[in-house]
């Protein structure tokens, strides 16, 4: 069951991450400003500001995936043609969590969307503050047009991170995938009042 729980919800996640490095209808920031941002407890390095963006376990998931989720946060934006995107999956206490899982899930996901051909991949481990994390590089065909991204998978106690830079295979996103993936730090955890 916990490989199922992973793949399911990181295709919910790598899904709307391969739809959105094609859509160019959201503005980019023209200043192009670097400034260090945090968002659902972790920090990177990003060329604006990210944006919340709604997200729910869908009532067509297996029962049992949902019921092993508390909380999805979302937060993204694009970069020209890129797009970034910051993912905390909040997992109910006891839930077995694997990096390998949650990476090879959101990869599985991409790899089944129609609009994804001809996708390669290589993980390889990483450190994120401490924590193991698993670093993933992916190349691939959106819609008939070369595509890359580089995503990191960071677990912490019940939580799941996922940092995704999507878009054209070209210099460009290379370049701030380089530099997202290098910034990113985890916030450190927040003791857990007494009632």
């Amino acid at each position: 069951m916990t490989k199922s729980i992973h793949r399911s919800l990181a295709a919910v996640l790598a899904i709307a991450c391969a739809l959105a490095a094609c859509d160019r209808s959201r503005p980019a920031n023209a200043k192009g400003q670097w400034a260090p941002t945090t968002v659902s407890g972790l920090t990177l390095s990003s060329p604006g500001r990210l944006l919340r963006i709604t997200t729910e376990v869908p009532a067509a998931l297996d029962p049992a995936v949902r019921d092993a989720v508390q909380r999805i946060d979302s937060h993204g934006r694009s970069q020209g043609e890129a797009e970034i995107r910051v993912s905390r999956v909040t997992y109910t206490p006891g839930v077995a969590l694997s990096l390998r899982n949650s990476a090879q899930g959101a990869v599985d996901a991409m790899r089944a969307n129609p609009a994804v051909a001809g996708m390669t991949h290589t993980h390889a481990a990483a450190q994120t503050s401490g924590q193991p994390s698993l670093r993933t590089s992916l190349r691939m065909a959106v819609q008939d047009r070369p595509a890359m991204g580089e995503m990191l998978s960071v677990i912490r106690g019940q939580t799941l991170w996922q940092v995704q830079v999507l878009g054209p295979a070209t210099a460009e996103t290379d370049t701030l995938a380089q530099r997202v993936m290098r910034s990113i730090t985890l916030e450190p955890e927040q003791p857990v009042a007494k009632q």
